[in-house]
């Protein structure tokens, strides 16, 4: 599983809703807001990886990044 299968996989029941709304809040845009956060950190994550020494001392990091990005997808 990923965090975008995760998010998408998110049921926005009536109760669900009803109860965020009493709650002051918006569930179907807290979730749409969640999806462009992820899909923007993946963006970044890939910048960075892109230019992130993959090689020597850096090898750890550079694969933790990767992970991270693919936990993302």
């Amino acid at each position: 599983m990923t965090v975008m299968t995760d998010l998408n996989a998110i049921a926005l029941t009536s109760t669900a809703k009803a109860s965020v709304s009493a709650k002051g809040a918006d569930i179907g845009g807290l979730v749409t807001q969640a999806k462009r956060a992820t899909g923007e950190l993946q963006v970044l994550l890939k910048q960075i990886v892109a230019h992130h020494p993959s090689t020597g001392p850096d090898a750890a990091n550079w694969a933790s990044l990767n992970a991270i990005v693919a936990e993302l997808v």
